[in-house]
């Protein structure tokens, strides 16, 4: 990225929507790509990661990202990336009005996926107990009798 005082390109708005959406509806952060992760590691409130591997380490449970990807924030910081003049200077306008359409398309994408990806991730953890429960009965010979 060209990041000369007041010459930042747009952001790819519609490539990162598209990647952020993939990685929701396959409900896999592996799926994460680098323009999309470069995107949120810089978005407010995120905190720091050393590369994509840490961040897809961190946002595996994808119920933390759609948390961090707050709706009511995103919306806030939009209007802020419109409206605040200093921003223009600093950086340039297209680059501000692009940044702040992916914020509102990451937040409509976070309240989306919402009830699904937490779903999604309570019945794997019921799975995995269930398993582990299994595991643990047949290991000592239990009889649900004993129980």
């Amino acid at each position: 990225m060209n990041s000369e005082r007041g010459n930042w390109p747009p952001v790819n708005t519609g490539a990162i929507l598209k990647n952020a959406n993939k990685v929701f509806k396959m409900k896999n952060i592996n799926q994460l790509n680098k323009p999309t992760y470069l995107f949120l590691k810089n978005l407010d409130g995120f905190i720091a990661h050393h590369d994509i591997e840490g961040f897809k380490s961190y946002y595996a449970d994808l119920r933390k990202l759609i948390r961090d990807l707050n709706p009511d924030f995103l919306m806030k910081q939009a209007q802020r990336d419109e409206t605040d003049k200093d921003f223009d200077t600093w950086y340039y306008k297209p680059y501000n009005i692009s940044k702040a359409e992916t914020k509102r398309g990451l937040a409509t994408l976070s309240m989306k996926y919402r009830a699904e990806i937490n779903a999604h991730f309570v019945k794997a953890e019921r799975a995995a107990a269930v398993e582990t429960v299994k595991r643990l009965v047949e290991q000592y010979h239990i009889r649900t009798g004993e129980l």
